[in-house]
């Protein structure tokens, strides 16, 4: 999910599949394409944690129109303002790989593309999964993983070398 797309995510614009038992986030995401995100429970219970620390009512007991996300005044976040607030609250982490890389929200649908082609996930599912139009556009974050993974010798048999030389 793009930082936009979460921050003009309302509370009504989550879903309660009883068929699925599963949540799902409908977006309108670039170009005003329709996207649905599904959300595990431990994101709901999340984001619920984060409203109530912020006196708002859990995202079940709240008007549609509210922010999904609420700032700690309860406004909806804009997308710097949350880069802003990632930003810092990864710094605070201290991790020994910020000082190599800065981490942005962005970082985030990257390592989800590359998660997920790890997980033998294919590029078009995760194409839809992005909400990108054109699947070079996916392939742009995983060049180093589908370089490694689609070498040919990858592709040979183990026994392969067997029929040209003796072994």
């Amino acid at each position: 999910m793009r930082n936009e797309e979460l921050c003009r995510a309302k509370v009504g614009d989550i879903e309660y599949d009883r068929d699925r038992q599963r949540y799902y986030l409908h977006i309108i995401g670039k170009g005003n394409k329709k996207r649905i995100v599904p959300l595990r429970d431990k994101v709901i219970q999340s984001m619920n944690r984060l409203r109530i620390s912020r006196n708002m009512p859990p995202i079940h007991e709240s008007s549609a129109d509210m922010p999904l996300i609420v700032t700690s005044r309860g406004n909806a976040y804009s997308p710097s303002y949350l880069s802003q607030y990632l930003h810092k609250v990864i710094k605070r982490t201290e991790l020994p790989m910020l000082e190599k890389k800065t981490i942005t929200p962005h970082t985030f649908r990257h390592a989800f593309a590359i998660l997920s082609y790890r997980e033998g996930i294919d590029v078009y599912t995760i194409m839809r999964s992005l909400g990108h139009e054109n699947i070079e556009t996916t392939k742009i974050y995983l060049p180093k993983e589908m370089e490694k993974d689609e070498h040919a010798v990858l592709q040979w048999k183990k026994t392969a070398m067997k029929k040209y030389i003796n072994i």
